[in-house]
């Protein structure tokens, strides 16, 4: 990572994978909102003489923003996407990784596979396994995925795993369960039935 030069100016920063230039990054003080800086950091990339693709003109295909606290990642390869707040940066393998994704042919898998051929999906099952998809699809990163207790959560939220990696959408979900809450499930069940006994 160093200062880079480019038609508009020099980039705070950059980050190579293998030789390839693969993102810019803008940094700020604390005060400076992230959406200026991506213009700068947009501005930068489409003039940047090294280079491994053009999205609408930006020819790196992420962008960073920090300010020494906060850091804002934006992937520009699709116009729907927004950028989010990250922990750190990504590693080189993770950018490789990130590239490479293809997420477009996962969108084909959906189209071709509908969520409503998965035996014993209740059909508001479907509708929220579509709706993650769709929210997936426009670029979205956070989503809340609510359901009343007895509607079968387990089951779709499975449902909506398996497809994930059958599409090849992702390649490893982290699946964390709040152990405490379901040990305290278990107790007021097992405490039901003894009562029914």
């Amino acid at each position: 990572m160093e200062e880079y030069p480019t038609e508009s100016g020099p980039a705070d920063y950059v980050l190579f994978v293998k030789g390839k230039l693969f993102s810019i990054i803008e940094a700020k003080k604390l005060t400076v909102g992230a959406e200026n800086v991506f213009e700068q950091a947009k501005r930068y990339s489409k003039e940047v003489p090294n280079t491994i693709g053009n999205w609408r003109g930006c020819k790196t295909p992420f962008l960073y923003y920090s300010n020494g606290e906060l850091i804002f990642h934006l992937d520009v390869r699709k116009k729907a996407n927004t950028s989010h707040q990250i922990s750190d940066f990504h590693s080189p393998q993770a950018l490789e990784d990130k590239f490479n994704r293809e997420t477009e042919k996962a969108e084909l898998w959906y189209k071709d596979n509908p969520v409503n051929t998965i035996k014993r999906l209740r059909f508001y099952q479907v509708e929220a396994i579509e709706s993650i998809e769709d929210a997936l699809i426009e670029g979205k990163k956070r989503m809340l995925f609510a359901m009343a207790t007895g509607s079968g959560k387990t089951f779709t939220i499975v449902s909506l795993l398996y497809r994930l990696l059958k599409s090849v959408y992702t390649k490893r979900i982290l699946f964390l369960v709040d152990l405490r809450a379901l040990d305290a499930q278990a107790v007021t069940t097992i405490s039901v039935f003894q009562i029914a006994e």
